[in-house]
């Protein structure tokens, strides 16, 4: 894994020679599963939990599953969407949808008391540069599953280097 940190031009070129200090501050949360279903990839209708009352469609262009997914009160602030097919095991990966945001009511700027959740999930890659396990031969059979997350915890880490060259590290496009 790399972390990118972007450095103007002009402060690199001052300073990439010199000794630094480089601190960051990173603030992690930790996720667990509060609820996980599942629905008919191709035309399923019904309520699931955590996200009220779920609809699926393929798209007009036959590359996605599309979902849409309506109820009262806030939906999840984290959520993962995946197309699997039970009968022979192949899933695709899983798509997540996750909002910085976990209070526990969020303000609706509609006046609706309605939340809406919906995501595209990928079964064809259009160019054909992608694969899928699950592929618009299977969705007979296929199911997106939906998993709900909840913050359980929250801390912060301090990585401190204490000896760094700016002129020692990769440069890439801004």
């Amino acid at each position: 894994m790399y972390q990118r940190i972007v450095v103007p031009s002009s402060v690199y070129e001052r300073l990439r020679a010199q000794s630094l200090r480089v601190e960051i501050d990173y603030s992690l949360t930790l996720f667990r599963v509060e609820a996980e279903n599942s629905l008919s990839a191709l035309n399923g209708d019904r309520n699931v939990a955590a996200f009220g009352r779920c609809r699926t469609a393929v798209d007009v262009d036959e590359g996605d599953v599309e979902l849409g997914c309506i109820k009262t009160g806030s939906v999840p602030a984290c959520v993962t969407v995946a197309l699997e097919n039970p009968g022979n095991g192949k899933r695709n990966p899983e798509t997540p949808y996750c909002t910085p945001d976990y209070a526990p009511l969020r303000p609706h700027f509609l006046p609706d008391a309605m939340s809406h959740f919906g995501a595209d999930i990928k079964f064809q890659d259009l160019q054909q540069l992608a694969k899928y396990p699950v592929d618009g031969s299977q969705l007979g059979d296929a199911r997106v599953t939906l998993r709900a997350y909840e913050p359980r915890a929250h801390f912060t880490r301090r990585l401190i280097i204490p000896d760094v060259h700016l002129e020692n590290w990769s440069v890439g496009p801004p």
